[in-house]
């Protein structure tokens, strides 16, 4: 499945070894990092770099969900920036082909990213995936999850209250339409990834510091200002990996010293840095979920 998916917003893999107990993937280096490393050095994204990583993944899926794939596991740490500073999806360890009926029944997933249909066990198909890319927009703009609490358990109470965690004044509302829009309980009624484009998001000025709109073909042919270009000591240099502040993140610096600047304007990345949840951001085994969910 891996090796037959294709396109531009979607990791590359380059082979394949087979042992007699094991299966060893060779995909390709994307030397920018994850988003989930990137947030934990920078804080909270701007809304123009969240608009740009958000729709680099929106054509990832959008690719996925017209070959009847289902990613089943779209966060932070599983997108991933290019040396050009583009955005491709990785990891297609939970990505599954869909049955005839658009409906598959494992309960697998990250708690934080889980639609409730997952973890409810009704069936599930692509439009959990973008349940989970409208968690991940929410995530990138505030360094906080919009269902929150400290074990699975409340993540998902919080998750069926339907109630999104919007701080006061911090993001404008096309950005809280389609974050709102994304996280609809009903599976039906979230737009597919490719009528995320249809939205006032990616219009010019919806969102702070982007006048220009971001349109899905400038993303396709690479004409779009990526937000973040890595500076890269090596080919094999692993230092935008790292999470937290790194001793050597003043490489990344312009000539005037000054970080780049991917955080909310004003004093938003300080408040949003004081909301964020300590949950657990790891992907669960089936046998784990069932525990949290009390599914038997």
């Amino acid at each position: 499945l891996t090796a037959s998916l294709g396109g531009p917003f979607i990791v590359v893999t380059h082979g394949w070894l087979v042992a007699p107990r094991e299966l060893y993937l060779q995909p390709e280096y994307l030397p920018g990092g994850d988003l989930g490393a990137l947030l934990g050095r920078s804080g909270p994204l701007g809304p123009a770099a969240a608009r740009f990583y958000v729709g680099s993944a929106a054509l990832a899926l959008e690719a996925m969900h017209s070959q009847h794939v289902a990613h089943r596991d779209v966060k932070p740490e599983n997108i991933c920036v290019c040396a050009d500073g583009y955005a491709k999806v990785v990891d297609l360890g939970f990505a599954t082909r869909l049955p005839d009926d658009g409906r598959a029944h494992s309960l697998l997933g990250t708690p934080e990213y889980l639609a409730p249909e997952i973890f409810l066990a009704e069936g599930h198909g692509v439009e959990a995936d973008v349940w989970a890319l409208g968690a991940t927009l929410h995530t990138l703009l505030l360094d906080a999850h919009p269902f929150g609490g400290p074990t699975p358990q409340h993540v998902y109470s919080e998750a069926l209250k339907g109630e999104v965690f919007f701080p006061q004044n911090l993001l404008s509302p096309p950005t809280k339409q389609l974050i709102s829009a994304m996280l609809s309980r009903e599976p039906a009624a979230r737009p597919t990834a490719g009528a995320l484009w249809t939205l006032a998001f990616f219009s010019a000025g919806a969102v702070l510091g982007a006048q220009q709109p971001l349109e899905a073909e400038a993303l396709r042919q690479r004409t779009a200002q990526p937000p973040f270009v890595p500076r890269l000591r090596s080919p094999f240099d692993v230092r935008h990996f790292e999470r937290g502040d790194a001793d050597d993140d003043s490489d990344e610096s312009g000539d005037d010293g000054e970080a780049p600047t991917l955080a909310l304007a004003g004093g938003a990345e300080a408040d949003a840095r004081e909301l964020r949840f300590q949950a657990p951001e790891r992907a669960c085994s089936i046998e784990e979920l069932e525990r949290a969910a009390h599914i038997s």
